[in-house]
């Protein structure tokens, strides 16, 4: 009998949405050293060189920018680098505009993650209520346009293995103090527009009565 090969969990692909700091917890979860990525040295395959030529890790922490120090070892004491994540769960606890994180382990305790990245930016955080929608708006799209740039969620407490993260949405918005709009497509199909909205605050959106507009 055939078995399939198992899957090779080693590797992580991610792209960055300005959350360099939620990218480092993401990897935490997985089975390889911190901050390191799999690259090739040329998008394709050099002249005279064999096909399929494999990839490389290369170390990118003092090039991003993170100041890390890996401190695990062999020892019996165990360091959040060498511990097997079970789930992460993603939220701002502190309402400072900094995404925090809860990561859980395997037979062992749970890790509360404070962002405390320094960083002038702005941002701004939304709290969908719903009326003609379900009461936490789950399933509504939300897309902000800034002068950094145009920005697409949906609102889920989805997140990772049998975690549950915050149902307000968040967008960093770079240098931007001003959003220049706000749109929500609830699940009723009802679409409802904001415009300049001030920068750096937790926003309220209550879903207005009207029809849907499917």
């Amino acid at each position: 009998m055939k078995r399939w090969p198992e899957t090779d969990t080693r590797h992580c692909r991610y792209g960055n949405v300005d959350a360099r700091f939620v990218i480092v917890l993401l990897c935490l979860l997985l089975p390889v050293p911190l901050m390191l990525v799999a690259s090739q040295e040329h998008a394709s395959t050099p002249p005279g060189s064999p096909s399929g030529t494999p990839g490389k890790f290369v170390d990118i922490t003092v090039h991003s920018g993170i100041d890390f120090r890996y401190q695990a070892s062999h020892t019996s004491k165990k360091y959040l680098p060498e511990t097997m994540g079970a789930g992460v769960a993603l939220f701002d606890y502190d309402n400072d505009g900094r995404v925090d994180a809860v990561v859980n382990t395997n037979e062992g305790p749970a890790y509360v993650l404070h962002n405390e990245t320094p960083t002038e930016n702005h941002w701004i955080l939304l709290k969908l209520t719903g009326h003609r929608s379900n009461r936490d708006g789950i399933g509504a799209e939300v897309k902000v346009v800034s002068t950094s740039a145009a920005q697409f969620a949906t609102v889920t407490t989805t997140s990772s293995y049998l975690s549950a993260s915050g149902k307000r949405v968040h967008f960093g918005l770079g240098e931007s103090e001003v959003v220049q709009q706000i749109q929500v497509r609830w699940p009723s199909g009802i679409v409802q527009t904001l415009k300049d909205v001030h920068a750096n605050q937790i926003l309220q959106i209550d879903e207005p009565s009207g029809s849907p507009r499917w």
